[in-house]
C-alpha cells in the first residue's frame, strides 16, 4: 500500500509587509511565530487586605522572530534589512493563514511594527537563513474566516 501524504494545515500561510503601498510576501519563512495582544497588569493592594489584588493594563502586541531560508534577491527580506537599518520606520504586515476546506475566505490579521534586527548566518553543508527580529506596536487586527 502507497504512502498518503496530506498537506499541512498551516501550509499555505504567509507573512506579508508593505512596500510602496504594496503588501509583498517576505519568502522563505519557516513559520510565523505567535503575535498577538497580552494584558499586563498591576499590583492595587491596600495595606489593610489580606490577599493581593490586581488591575489590567493596556495590551502589549509582543515580538516576534522570522527565521527562514535567506534570499537576497527577495524583495521581503531585502526591505527587512533596510528597516532593521532605518530609525523610526514603522511597517505595515499582514498574515494570510490558509482557508479552511469548505470556508469563503481566510483569516487575515494584519498589524504595526518595527524590525529591530535582520541577521545572516551561513554554515557549512547547510543553506543559508535569516533571522528578522520585529517589535509590535499597536493593535492587531484579525478578520476571522467566513
Amino acid at each position: 500500500m502507497p504512502f498518503v501524504f496530506g498537506t499541512s494545515p498551516s501550509a499555505g500561510s504567509q507573512i506579508k509587509v508593505s512596500i510602496s503601498s504594496t503588501m509583498t510576501i517576505i519568502n522563505g519563512c519557516e513559520g510565523i511565530p505567535a503575535f498577538g495582544g497580552v494584558k499586563g497588569n498591576y499590583e492595587t493592594t491596600p495595606i489593610d487586605a489580606t490577599a493581593k489584588t490586581f488591575a489590567d493594563d493596556v495590551p502589549d502586541p509582543g515580538e516576534i522572530t522570522l527565521t527562514g531560508t535567506w534570499d537576497s534577491l527577495d524583495p521581503g527580506q531585502a526591505h527587512l534589512l533596510a528597516s532593521s537599518q532605518a530609525i523610526g520606520t514603522v511597517d505595515a504586515f499582514e498574515v494570510d493563514f490558509t482557508k479552511k476546506p469548505g470556508a469563503s475566505t481566510a483569516a487575515k490579521a494584519t498589524f504595526n511594527a518595527y524590525v529591530l534586527g535582520f541577521q545572516v548566518a551561513t554554515a557549512k553543508n547547510k543553506a543559508q537563513m535569516f533571522t528578522a527580529k520585529i517589535k509590535l506596536t499597536g493593535p492587531v487586527t484579525v478578520t476571522a474566516t467566513t
